[in-house]
């Protein structure tokens, strides 16, 4: 609490600034011009990759209109086989998937009770999800939520592509192996959200003091916040942790993996048995080049 104001010449992160200004400017990152390419390749990186979405959704489609005009297109005869099961199971597969992409994957809940600082019961403290990307919750006033890091790209723009292309998978099936093989490789990459999650919670605690001197704030971190980080990197998946703020008061925090990543759990697991079933099931050869 009164920290959230600009800070004067000397004071906190700006000591360093004025008092040494040669080494704590030889320390800065350098910027040249690969970093404004890169910039310039993150600013304009929604727009590429929905042409590069939009350029494979054409392909898939124009293979659709040759295949019904080859009248290879047999996705109705495979709805009236026994392979129907796994078509319709795979398209339950994409369902959860695509609404898991819009709730949270991971959150960290607190409790804060102390005499410096009172949270009103249990807070979002971060939270993870497909729409805002990584948000933290900085305990200032009435705040809320704030996006940790400005790349303005919501992380379900990346995902979403793959239910478009599958629907155009199913939609142009010409045999249910190949079908079979989409939904397999589909539910492996419905788990990509989660492993960057676990990888990223994993090694949070060697990221705060590298993240912290990235920041320039010279200021030295919190040992709880350090042993919260360390716990969370232990327990990625669920975990809890309760430590004392010397003799302010208590902090329990609470981590684990959203509703968000449940349902991709159960999408991958929904697509790979849809992908068995739809390679199993035989389906009846039927003449469509003949013409009546």
């Amino acid at each position: 609490l009164g920290a959230a104001g600009p800070s004067g010449p000397g004071q906190n992160e700006n000591a360093e600034k004025w008092l040494n200004p040669v080494s704590w400017g030889s320390d800065k990152f350098l910027v040249n011009q690969t970093w404004f390419t890169a910039s310039l390749l993150v600013f304009y990186f929604v727009y590429i990759f929905a042409a590069i979405i939009g350029i494979r959704a054409a392909y898939k489609i124009w293979k659709i209109v040759k295949r019904k005009r080859e009248g290879k297109l047999n996705i109705m005869e495979i709805l009236r086989s026994k392979a129907a099961v796994g078509v319709i199971l795979g398209i339950v597969g994409i369902v959860v998937y695509f609404v898991g992409l819009f709730l949270p994957w991971y959150v960290v809940t607190g409790n804060i009770e102390t005499t410096m600082l009172e949270t009103a019961g249990t807070t979002e403290l971060v939270l993870i999800d497909g729409v805002n990307g990584l948000r933290i919750n900085t305990l200032q006033g009435d705040q809320g939520l704030t996006t940790m890091f400005g790349l303005g790209i919501p992380f379900s723009i990346l995902f979403l592509s793959s239910v478009v292309l599958n629907a155009l998978d199913i939609i142009g099936v010409e045999k249910p192996k190949s079908l079979s093989r989409t939904y397999i490789i589909s539910g492996i990459m419905s788990l990509i959200p989660i492993i960057i999650i676990i990888i990223f919670i994993v090694s949070l605690a060697g990221l705060i003091t590298p993240f912290a001197s990235f920041m320039g704030g010279g200021q030295q971190i919190p040992q709880q916040v350090t042993d919260m980080a360390s716990e969370m990197s232990a327990s990625p998946l669920m975990g809890e942790f309760t430590d004392t703020i010397n003799s302010h008061g208590t902090l329990t925090i609470i981590c684990g993996l959203a509703m968000g990543s449940y349902l991709f759990i159960a999408a991958a697991a929904i697509k790979i048995a849809a992908g068995i079933i739809t390679r199993q099931a035989k389906v009846p050869e039927t003449n469509k080049n003949t013409k009546e």
